[in-house]
């Protein structure tokens, strides 16, 4: 009997880990900087300045006033947090900005990219920044 209850108790909290698991997916969207929909939010230091702007699937953007060193638009956001991805044949593949995923394999979804309203030429990793710019990043089937 005792072994039984132990063995029970050990599938429940098996099933308990599961689900935390299930609740936590990477594929979930956690955006994280939601006051970004409602104001400029600015991140970041160094003597470069841009502006940089997310739009998610619904049609939200979510703005920022980005501050950094950095020479390149993509290298500056991934050490903001603002955006991941894989690198992949043609530079960096971009799947999740400010939290958002848009993966084109499980929704026909990807995130273009813009400077100054154009969609760009070269990737995000490609691009040097330009002072005082206007980057954006809009999901897009």
């Amino acid at each position: 009997m005792k072994k039984t209850i132990s063995v029970l108790i050990a599938m429940l909290l098996m099933l308990l880990m599961c689900a935390c698991d299930a609740n936590n997916s990477p594929d979930e969207d956690k955006v994280l900087y939601p006051e970004a929909a409602q104001s400029v939010v600015e991140l970041g230091s160094g003597n470069k300045q841009f502006n940089f702007t997310a739009v998610d699937g619904e049609g939200t953007g979510y703005k920022f006033s980005i501050s950094t060193d950095k020479t390149y638009v993509g290298e500056a956001l991934e050490e903001l947090g603002l955006l991941e991805g894989s690198e992949g044949e043609f530079g960096l593949y971009v799947n999740k900005v400010n939290g958002i995923y848009a993966q084109y394999e499980v929704t026909g979804t990807y995130w273009a990219f813009y400077v100054d309203g154009v969609y760009a030429s070269l990737g995000i990793d490609m691009t040097e920044i330009t002072d005082n710019a206007t980057y954006e990043m809009k999901i897009e089937k």
